[in-house]
């Protein structure tokens, strides 16, 4: 049979069938609460950095040592976070926006996240933004809310007891300009706005934007006058001049989807921006883009994570050293030390290269790196709607390195899906053909 044939041969793809070395990524250790969770918000402690909230579809987690280990702080959480603020002034006071199938809203906690309460009710909730100076004033954008039953934003000046409807537009994220927290802008489904009484009225600086959604903004702390958009397949956007013109800064990349945007407070020139996709005409290959950064004020741009295969969910900077940045993926929480030359996942991850050649005959070879000793590694194929377990093995070296290799048996051609599971992680899925070397 020729599904069993393949099965013998264990034969191994985690992309379309190339001669190229790919490269995936997942964490390893199995009793990690995050492992396997898709994190969708992170925010750091400003007078703590030890200590990090990761929001999830589950809930919200907490670290106290730097995201070296997990746990729930509390017996219940927010669902389906889709925003996490800590108090800039009071670290015990953390703002939550859930968006989830039944209890949409803005929660808050009052003891560092270990008990919660929902403040508003707000139908897709989806960013917050606290004043730095007052922060009573915190203000709220969604989909759609119960305040007038229209999507927009909401803003509270008495720490969440009351609130007011200031904007009916579909908003997805929120800056504050730090030196002057009047000023608020705005973004969303097609529009950009700008406030300058601390989000009590809005207006619109380009009065018909037309750069399509705007999915994240940074203000830069130094020179507020300069802001950072990213956008939905339009990359990123800067305007020198408080919004009212705008560029873009990455259009040597082509069409390029972006979640995320941190500016380093101590050097405003370097800049993070997790990209979703980049597409086929783009400077980098097509698919997910992972982190990107500019040290340049956006002149020029590198990608600077491992995390090619991995959608980047959320970004955090530490703002006492902020070379340390941490990632939301849908593998945990990943953090880099050093500005973004090396990378960690949690606890660990590891390395898997494959490089083959997939027909008859042709060669493959499988390298682990990076990995903690007895992790185990499994593969599994799909051909014909059947399924099967093709290897099953562990990384038994001390150093955390696995190797295996093999050729590609005769009777083995046709069409192959395969999944590569890593310390429990469902890392990737790829499909490919088996063909004649002799054409």
């Amino acid at each position: 049979m020729i599904v069993r044939k393949f099965q013998r041969t264990i034969i191994f793809s985690l992309c379309l069938f190339s001669a190229d070395r790919v490269s995936v990524f997942g964490q390893l250790s199995s009793d990690d609460p995050l492992s396997g969770v898709s994190i969708s918000v992170i925010d750091v402690d400003p007078h703590d950095s030890r200590i990090v909230y990761a929001g999830s579809w589950t809930g919200i987690f907490k670290s106290t040592d730097g995201g070296g280990n997990w746990a729930r702080p509390g017996a219940a959480s927010p669902a389906g976070t889709t925003a996490l603020v800590i108090d800039p002034q009071n670290s015990n006071t953390i703002w939550a926006a859930a968006y989830n199938d039944y209890d949409d809203g803005i929660f808050r906690s009052l003891d560092a996240g270990t008990t919660w309460a929902k403040v508003i009710n707000l139908v897709g909730a989806w960013t917050i933004a606290v004043d730095p100076q007052q922060t009573n004033s915190v203000l709220a954008g969604a989909g759609y809310g119960d305040i007038g039953a229209t999507p927009g934003i909401v803003k509270s000046v008495d720490g969440g007891s009351s609130w007011r409807y200031t904007s009916n537009y579909s908003i997805y994220t929120l800056a504050i300009d730090p030196q002057n927290s009047n000023t608020v802008y705005a973004g969303g489904n097609g529009v950009l706005l700008k406030s300058t009484d601390g989000g009590q009225h809005w207006n619109a600086p380009i009065p018909f934007w037309p750069f399509g959604y705007v999915t994240s903004l940074a203000v830069d702390p130094k020179n507020p006058s300069i802001i950072y958009a990213g956008t939905y397949r339009t990359g990123v956007l800067k305007s020198t001049d408080g919004g009212s013109s705008w560029t873009s800064v990455t259009s040597d990349l082509g069409e390029i989807s972006m979640n995320h945007l941190v500016i380093d407070r101590n050097d405003t020139n370097v800049v993070y921006a997790s990209a979703s996709w980049i597409g086929l005409n783009g400077g980098l290959t097509e698919g997910f883009a992972g982190l990107l950064k500019t040290t340049d004020g956006g002149i020029t741009w590198n990608r600077v994570s491992k995390l090619n295969t991995v959608l980047i969910r959320a970004m955090a900077i530490d703002t006492e050293n902020p070379a340390t940045v941490y990632l939301g993926t849908d593998s945990g929480v990943w953090k880099t030390s050093d500005g973004g030359s090396s990378w960690g996942a949690n606890s660990g991850f590891p390395i898997l290269s494959l490089s083959m050649y997939p027909c008859i005959g042709g060669v493959w070879y499988l390298r682990v790196s990076n990995a903690r000793a007895n992790s185990p590694i499994q593969l599994f194929g799909t051909s014909n709607g059947e399924s099967w377990l093709i290897g099953n093995w562990r990384t038994t070296n001390s150093n955390g390195t696995f190797a295996e290799n093999g050729i590609f048996a005769p009777g083995t051609e046709g069409s192959y899906t395969l999944r590569m599971d890593v310390g429990g992680l469902n890392s990737n899925t790829a499909s490919f053909t088996v063909t004649s070397c002799k054409r």
